[in-house]
């Protein structure tokens, strides 16, 4: 991309990585410090981001702010492009404490909290802002609880965006177009079963073999935020985007209980207030990245900016009871959920 405030990102994203020292899974964690009274390193891993995305320009923020708040007390390492392994083993590692800090999409953390896929169901949130204001309330809070002695404590809640679907057979304008379609889905049931009931045929593959996947015919279709369809390269294989803003897709950024055990109560509110304020620059960021990627992809595919969601929305609390099938505990949850998307529409 060539907008200015990307490169103004990529800039501020260069400063970062050489003031709070990117790491490579090849560096040692030895040097970790385990006292309470004295000093700290910590580990931080955006997982299978880059350094200079979204979510690895914000980590990268956390970390100077975490030093900068500590007085030097804790330095960090920031970990990217899954060089402490896959995202499922390093969600194990933020549990056992050899990560200290990891931001990954919530269905990462289902194993420890099924109830938490709640958020990534469909058409939930008529906005980011709707979307935010939710996890940033009530519903968040629970979800965050129930995770009190897994060996993880939710700090905040990061994002992706808002999903949107790509093809490259044809211009996808209601939920009729979706029959036949092979599409691509995060190997999650309840995605797996809103995307059958939605009629496309299904297929679960990894993210690491989604291009070659598109490029080669395996799969027609795949949904994504459009930062990611830009930055990725979709759009080369995907020449056909409908935006149906079908799912908000948080990142949790949490700590590991271990290591808030370690920390004293100034280092850890350090590293509280440090999460707030990288929590505010990665959602300004996202926006600006998600309006860009949009023009930018108005030049490289056909967009259906207006499609009729009707069907999807009509067939959408069936999802619900069968997420509530999956996880009976959800229905408490669903009731906070809608309480506070109504305070936000000002019902």
């Amino acid at each position: 991309m060539k907008k200015k405030s990307l490169t103004a990102l990529f800039i501020a994203c260069i400063f970062l990585l050489t003031a709070c020292g990117e790491s490579s899974g090849q560096d040692s964690q030895e040097n970790k410090t385990e006292s309470k009274e004295g000093s700290v390193k910590l580990a931080l891993s955006v997982g299978n981001y880059s350094g200079d995305s979204v979510m690895g320009m914000s980590m990268n923020k956390m970390a100077e702010l975490i030093e900068e708040y500590s007085e030097g007390s804790v330095t960090c390492d920031v970990y990217t492009d899954n060089s402490l392994g896959d995202l499922s083993s390093q969600v194990d590692a933020l549990v056992n404490g050899s990560i200290d800090i990891l931001v990954a999409g919530d269905s990462y953390y289902s194993t420890y909290a099924p109830q938490m896929q709640i958020f990534e169901l469909p058409f939930l949130y008529e906005s980011n802002e709707e979307a935010r204001h939710v996890l940033d309330g009530e519903a968040g809070e629970k979800v965050a609880d129930l995770f009190e002695g897994t060996g993880i404590n939710i700090l905040r809640y990061w994002e992706l965006g808002m999903r949107q679907l790509t093809n490259s057979k044809k211009e996808i304008r209601s939920m009729d177009d979706m029959k036949g379609l092979r599409l691509r889905v995060l190997p999650v049931e309840i995605q797996v079963f809103a995307w059958e009931t939605y009629g496309a045929e299904v297929f679960t593959i990894d993210g690491s073999e989604l291009y070659s996947s598109l490029q080669t015919g395996v799969v027609d279709a795949q949904e994504n935020p459009l930062e990611g369809i830009w930055t990725n390269k979709i759009y080369e294989v995907q020449p056909y985007i409908t935006l149906t803003n079908h799912v908000f897709t948080p990142a949790a950024l949490a700590i590991s209980e271990k290591t808030e055990s370690k920390l004293s109560d100034a280092q850890m509110e350090a590293v509280r207030k440090a999460a707030d304020e990288a929590t505010d620059f990665l959602r300004e960021n996202m926006d600006v990245l998600e309006q860009e990627a949009l023009e930018e992809l108005r030049n490289e595919c056909t967009i259906c900016e207006d499609p009729d969601l009707s069907g999807f929305t009509e067939n959408a609390p069936l999802i619900y009871e069968k997420f509530e099938e999956l996880v009976p505990s959800a229905k408490e949850l669903f009731d906070v959920i809608y309480s506070s998307r109504d305070e936000f529409r000002g019902n």
